[in-house]
């Protein structure tokens, strides 16, 4: 009878961890979203005169247009046209960005993430957009690709003193809950909860996250 309770108790956990999980993964990719599209909006900003800026904003606002009405397909492909004919970097970017968040509305993740893997390489654009640009990348590609691949995606954004470092630490002790490796994931969330530097989202998300873990296995008694 005690196992059966286990085994019924370890299924609520599970579903408990997939729901959270399901919740979870939406509001980063969401949240992934505004950060790169509002650093490069202030990139351009920056760099372009005002009558640049009424020209591009009348133009992208055909785009917005589209995705408000839900023709995410045709925003796709007309911010791919923009970003082909922009004749400046800001431009470009601010395209990109527009591109790659109407993919992910039309759900295709795999053509979001390749915007942004180029985005990530192409060195005209500040260091902070183009790492912003593979954490947004390894987001979308979390649920394709192989752990090994994901760690090695994520591995410099990881480093003491970056600035998307709590965020590719969340996304890795996501991974590891999704692998079943509970106590790297318990390691993971505990780390983010006492972090004060980390942001208040994520310390609440991984707080919420070890509420949900098993306890860990008692260490065995030494004789």
């Amino acid at each position: 009878m005690t196992d059966i309770f286990s085994e019924v108790g370890e299924d609520v956990r599970n579903a408990r961890l997939k729901a959270l999980w399901d919740r979870y993964g939406v509001l980063l990719i969401g949240a992934a979203v505004a950060l790169v599209v509002g650093v490069a909006i202030a990139v351009y900003w920056q760099g372009a005169g005002r009558a640049e800026r009424e020209a591009a904003a009348a133009r992208l606002f055909e785009g917005e247009t589209m995705l408000l009405a839900g023709k995410t397909t045709e925003a796709a492909e007309f911010f791919a046209r923009f970003s082909q004919q922009a004749d400046s970097d800001g431009y470009r970017l601010l395209a990109l960005m527009k591109q790659a968040a109407a993919l992910v509305e039309s759900g295709d993740s795999n053509g979001a993430a390749a915007i942004y893997d180029a985005l990530a390489a192409d060195g005209r654009f500040d260091s902070l957009l183009r790492d912003l640009a593979a954490l947004k990348a390894a987001m979308l590609l979390a649920d394709s690709i192989s752990p090994d691949e994901l760690k090695l995606r994520l591995a410099p954004l990881t480093e003491a003193d970056h600035p998307w470092r709590h965020s590719a630490r969340e996304l890795l002790a996501f991974m590891a809950l999704r692998q079943g490796e509970s106590d790297q994931a318990r390691a993971g969330f505990q780390s983010l909860t006492d972090d004060l530097a980390a942001p208040p989202g994520i310390r609440a998300r991984a707080a919420e996250m070890l509420l949900t873990l098993p306890a860990p296995a008692p260490s065995s008694a030494i004789k």
